[in-house]
């Protein structure tokens, strides 16, 4: 990764900077908040209550961001977001009782949702088309090296304070230090945003067109809100968006509980933080194997293949439950996260153009968040009530139900062209759905 630094701009390094900062901030939350909240005594039916306030609030923000960004550009919005997902990480990680902790979850998806579904966009502004797919590339591999570190310093860090504090590892206090290591490294990445260009600063401007002609702008008319697309170009959304959101109604069964499980089959803290950065590492070697990917079998069937290959190991757990299996099924679906949304965005970016291209990853994300805050809602009471085995089978079920309306439409109905730089390299795995997923915890 480093030799592909080689003549990218200084922008463009700083941004990577700043993502790497980001990311371990995120790998650390990932891993140890839902631990912190049973180490306060909360069961998965409160997880799962504070995870679905927490993405809904996410979703409704989501829908504002083509506006938001047209009207005050990228790097406002990201520094912005940057400084208030510092303070209220802080505030979140001392609260102690439900009462503080419920309220500033809603506070603080809404502003995640700004902070890590820019990045597609951030890419978009800082490359033209000849550099894109490389800087959106670099994304990918710097997000999934700082995940990597985040989830060894959320692994390790409990330890480490347990010994110099004299506290249990899997105390309250313990977890706290791991939070606040995070927030601490976020808090650098204001450095490099606050280094970059002055004409980064100004609002963005996407030159890229529509491909079908749209309607003109109507009197009274809000500025900064994108106009609707074309016909071809409203279908390509709604699918796109659809299929989106039935996988999150699967995610949101298991993963915002899945380090829980981790550790209910019997992984220690240090275990679980090894098994999310081993997760990382795969799933970063994968996503430089999305080109070869779609080479191979085209990108419908390289998408479908990719986002179904959690499928099995998930149904092995419930008839064979191991914390070998478990770890397995975690890096699969890791990797299948960064691959799949890597090659979607690619396809995302060929199929839909300007106006359509800029709002499609906000509906995403929205409507991701709608369905991973209702779906980790309901996973958690299933799970207090039955277990885990439940949640598993229908992230199966609909993992296969996007997949066949992903396939069947792009595959079947509406072909889209792909093009040379689709095959070159990946768009970039943005935070939507990984977004700190809500948390990112998935």
């Amino acid at each position: 990764m480093l030799a592909r630094l080689h003549g990218v701009p200084r922008d463009t390094r700083l941004f990577l900077i700043y993502t790497l900062c980001a990311n371990i901030a995120l790998g650390t939350f990932t891993l140890d908040f839902n631990l912190y909240l049973l180490a306060l005594d909360f069961r998965e039916d409160f997880i799962g209550l504070a995870s679905a306030l927490q993405t809904f609030a996410m979703a409704v923000t989501a829908f504002m961001l083509g506006g938001m960004l047209g009207r005050f550009g990228v790097w406002r919005v990201v520094v912005l977001s940057l400084i208030a997902f510092v303070l209220l990480s802080a505030v979140i990680s001392l609260a102690h009782q439900a009462w503080m902790i419920l309220p500033v979850a809603i506070l603080w998806g809404a502003n995640t949702s700004f902070l890590f579904s820019t990045v597609m966009p951030f890419v978009v502004e800082l490359s033209d088309e000849s550099r894109r797919s490389r800087v959106a590339s670099l994304t990918v591999s710097t997000s999934m090296v700082a995940t990597t570190i985040g989830s060894l310093i959320g692994g390790w860090v409990p330890r480490l304070t347990g010994v110099l504090l004299g506290v249990e590892r899997d105390s309250v206090t313990a977890f706290r230090g791991a939070l606040f290591a995070g927030i601490v490294l976020a808090a650098f990445g204001l450095i490099p945003l606050l280094l970059m260009s002055r004409e980064r600063r100004a609002p963005m401007v996407d030159p890229d067109e529509d491909d079908e002609p749209v309607a003109p702008r109507q009197p009274g008319e809000r500025r900064g809100l994108p106009r609707p697309p074309g016909p071809t170009q409203r279908r390509r959304l709604v699918v796109f968006t659809a299929v989106g959101g039935l996988m999150s109604l699967g995610a949101g069964m298991t993963f915002p509980f899945f380090n829980v499980y981790l550790d209910s089959v019997g992984a220690s803290p240090s275990q679980i933080g090894l098994i999310f950065a081993g997760a990382s590492i795969f799933a970063a070697g994968t996503t430089l194997f999305g080109p070869r990917f779609v080479a191979a079998l085209g990108q419908e069937r390289a998408i479908t293949v990719g986002r179904l290959s959690p499928v099995p190991l998930m149904l092995l757990l419930i008839v064979a439950p191991s914390l070998g299996v478990a770890a397995l099924a975690h890096m699969v679906r890791t990797a299948s996260q960064g691959l799949g949304w890597s090659m979607e965005s690619t396809m995302m970016s060929t199929a839909l153009r300007g106006r359509a291209r800029r709002s499609i990853f906000g509906y995403r994300s929205g409507t991701w968040n709608i369905g991973y805050s209702i779906s980790s809602l309901v996973g958690g009471a299933l799970i207090v009530r039955w277990g885990y085995d439940p949640t598993f089978a229908i992230y199966a079920f609909f993992m296969l139900l996007a997949m066949g309306l992903f396939y069947g439409y792009f595959a079947h109905i509406a072909p889209v062209e792909q093009t040379a730089e689709s095959d070159s390299q990946p768009a970039q795995a943005a935070l939507p759905e990984n977004p700190l997923r809500p948390r990112g915890r998935a």
